[in-house]
Formats: C-alpha cells, sequence, structure tokens
C-alpha cells in the first residue's frame, strides 16, 4: 500500500472524526464520510471500502426529513474525481498557468459516455465534430476521460452503473 494512500486515508479518517463530533449537520458527515469513499475509489482494490462508505453516507441521509433530495444532490449524479478540482478539467495541457495559456488557443469538446458501479468510463463517444486538425487532440482527449474516474451514481445505497453522461472539455492547443 503506497504511504500517499495511506496519509490520504488518515487525513480523510480525521475529517470525517471532526465532523461527526462537533457537527450536527448531517448533510456535512455524510459528504465527509462520501469523500472518504472516493479516496478509496481512486485506488485499485478499494472498491469494497469505497461501497462500504457511499451505503454509510447514503444511510445517513435517507434518515433525514428531506431525505430524497440530500440523496440526489450527493448521489444522483456521477461526480469528477478527485472532486477537489473545482474548475473544469484541463487534459490537455498539465499547467495551469496561465502566462503558459495566454498565448495558446482553446476550444471545447462535448464527450458522452457510460459511469460503471466501480467509476470507470465505458462507452465513450465524441459529440463534437473531429476533423483533420483536431483529431490528435481529440485521440489523446478521449483516451485521458476514459481513464478517469467518477463517482458513480447511487440507488437503494449502492453503487449502479449509468449511461449517457455529457460532459464539456476544455482543451488547449
Amino acid at each position: 500500500i503506497p504511504s500517499s494512500f495511506l496519509m490520504g486515508e488518515a487525513a480523510l479518517l480525521a475529517i470525517v472524526n471532526y465532523h461527526t463530533r462537533k457537527s450536527d449537520d448531517v448533510y456535512a458527515i455524510a459528504e465527509a464520510i462520501t469523500h472518504l469513499g472516493d479516496w478509496y475509489l481512486l485506488f485499485d482494490g478499494k472498491r469494497r471500502q469505497a461501497e462500504d462508505s457511499y451505503l454509510e453516507a447514503w444511510e445517513l441521509l435517507r434518515a433525514e426529513e428531506n431525505a430524497e433530495d440530500l440523496v440526489q444532490q450527493l448521489f444522483g449524479q456521477v461526480v469528477p474525481l478527485p472532486t477537489f478540482v473545482n474548475a473544469p478539467k484541463n487534459l490537455e495541457l498539465r499547467s495551469s498557468d496561465t502566462k503558459i495559456r495566454s498565448g495558446m488557443e482553446n476550444s471545447i469538446a462535448d464527450i458522452s459516455f457510460a459511469i460503471t458501479a466501480a467509476g470507470t468510463v465505458r462507452d465513450i463517444e465524441l459529440l463534437t465534430e473531429e476533423t483533420e486538425e483536431n483529431s490528435r487532440r481529440m485521440s489523446r482527449l478521449l483516451r485521458d476521460v476514459r481513464m478517469s474516474r467518477f463517482r458513480p451514481i447511487l440507488e437503494e445505497g449502492r453503487p449502479v452503473r449509468s449511461a449517457g453522461h455529457v460532459f464539456r472539455y476544455r482543451y488547449w492547443y
């Protein structure tokens, strides 16, 4: 087990413990547990722990008065992982340095795909027109999307396969 996994797990468990002891906000507790599940999902061989965390968070929310809304908010759509990336994911340029981007062109690509119960991408389809000029970039973008992980949708507390997800990706060239 990589030490990075153990350090991340310890930090997320500390966040869960903090919210459990200091907060009466059930959604904040469930969200912290869900983020722990997301962490597990990012590592091969930890799917069972991810599913257990998701179920625990789902059960907490199901006990609330506005359960349907809370469950829908946290588990009603697929979520790209890691969740701390709050800007459109740039899969083409590995730097967020605005000096580098300033001299570059950018464009967007719409991609449709399914997400398995394990959070992997399947049935990927490029919805943006592929041209001779952008075919290499589109190939790389599709490969990068295929390698991405997503929090799957939950039904009755369990991850399920879902299809028809459309995401817009910005890329630079």
